[in-house]
């Protein structure tokens, strides 16, 4: 997978770097070659990695506990952009944006994080195929409350979802369609996950 690595010092991304590339990852770097800049979008060479819309996940890798710096701004474009986050490292107990990470870890443990983090029942797949489901829901005036659950079993993903009211056939094919579809950039077997309703 390609990898996009932010860091509060250009050591700590040098090593989650090197443990990721060891894994056979490809990583490209949110603060430019020639330091020119802080941000890799704010600086004279090419647009920010996540521009051209192969990266996989953002790791924001840590040393320390302290507050978010500049050098970590990688951190706020995945959340926007949507793209998995997995934090390598300490961070604050408090109000800080990594509550938000898919992935808070061990900064030895960044590759097996960036795994979690596109599991197909990682964090990311689950907001993907529940905002998916939500749309269609609001759609088609069925309300907007469920619960979904993914689960993988015996190498098959399986979809668990319990509207607040029973839906129609019609909601639930579209339902079926949207979420099978969401599924699609966390494994290739999207097509043959199974759907299953509660009422």
């Amino acid at each position: 997978m390609k990898i996009l690595i932010t860091a509060p010092q250009s050591e700590a991304g040098a090593a989650a770097a090197d443990l990721l590339g060891a894994a056979g990852h490809s990583v490209a770097f949110c603060r430019p070659d020639d330091g020119s800049a802080l941000c890799a979008g704010l600086g004279t060479g090419p647009l920010c990695p996540l521009t051209t819309g192969d990266i996989d996940v953002v790791v924001d890798a840590r040393t320390n506990a302290a507050a978010m710096s500049p050098r970590e701004l990688g951190v706020l474009c995945a959340l926007n952009h949507g793209t998995p986050l997995v934090v390598a490292g300490p961070v604050p107990d408090q109000g800080h944006p990594w509550q938000d990470a898919d992935v808070l870890c061990a900064a030895d443990d960044v590759v097996a994080g960036c795994k979690v983090a596109i599991s197909p029942i990682g964090p990311s797949s689950l907001r993907s195929v529940r905002s998916a489901a939500t749309r269609v829901l609001r759609q088609h005036g069925a309300g907007d409350e469920l619960t979904l659950t993914i689960r993988t079993r015996n190498g098959h993903i399986d979809i668990f979802i319990a509207p607040d009211r029973p839906l129609s056939p019609q909601v639930r094919e579209a339902i079926r369609i949207v979420v099978r579809a969401a599924l699609a950039p966390y494994t290739d077997e999207w097509s043959y996950a199974q759907v299953y309703f509660s009422r």
